[in-house]
């Protein structure tokens, strides 16, 4: 894509973007430990590292369970509910609405910060009042400390600041490396009993 680097001149850059992801692993990733990540061509080496988030685990005891899916209603403030590991910068969170099982529709997808509360806990949730009665999955992703603030970040992509990525002379490479750990549960919302007696 193009940048304006001087407004004044309105002088273009073309910036190059994309994305790499492994698509097989050696060894199995562990959370909370530090990965390295270099990628060479000729005589130029760029590396990053990071360090893996756990997923969040959903905390299904306040709300009925059939089989893997939560069941809730229209009238519940907070659901599904989870709580994550230590340091979270942000969650990233997709709900689909499950049409049929080959007719799957994304209805939002955002990102949304944890609370913390005691013991260094963090929690987050969704409110299911925003949505019609029917059959969801909420997925929700963890991101790589770094990755976190890159996505959540209100800096432009272009921003040295948030980038992990550093050549072989320590010089700043736009981009940022890191992982994203992903967990789901199916929602089934349903309208409240005394709706349905009238």
């Amino acid at each position: 894509f193009a940048i304006i680097v001087n407004n004044e001149t309105e002088q273009k850059e073309l910036v190059r973007y994309g994305g790499y992801k492994l698509m097989n692993l050696q060894d199995s990733i562990k959370f909370n430990e530090e990965y390295e990540f270099r990628v060479s061509g000729g005589d130029r080496e760029i590396r990053a590292s990071f360090v893996p988030k756990p997923p969040v685990r959903f905390l299904t005891m306040f709300s009925a369970m059939n089989n893997d899916t939560l069941i809730v209603t229209e009238a519940d403030t907070l659901a599904p509910v989870w709580t994550t590991g230590a340091d979270p910068v942000v969650f990233w969170i997709k709900v689909e609405k499950i049409w049929r099982p080959d007719s799957i529709e994304i209805v939002s997808d955002y990102p949304s910060a944890p609370l913390s509360v005691q013991n260094g806990m963090h929690i987050g949730g969704d409110f299911v009042g925003m949505y019609f009665p029917g059959l969801y999955r909420w997925t929700v992703y963890v991101p790589s400390h770094n990755y976190g603030r890159y996505v959540y970040s209100s800096l432009p992509i272009t921003d040295s600041s948030i980038s992990n990525w550093r050549d072989q002379d320590g010089r700043v490479v736009l981009g940022c490396a890191g992982s994203m750990a992903a967990q789901s549960i199916y929602v089934r919302i349903d309208r409240p009993v005394e709706k349905l007696q009238e």
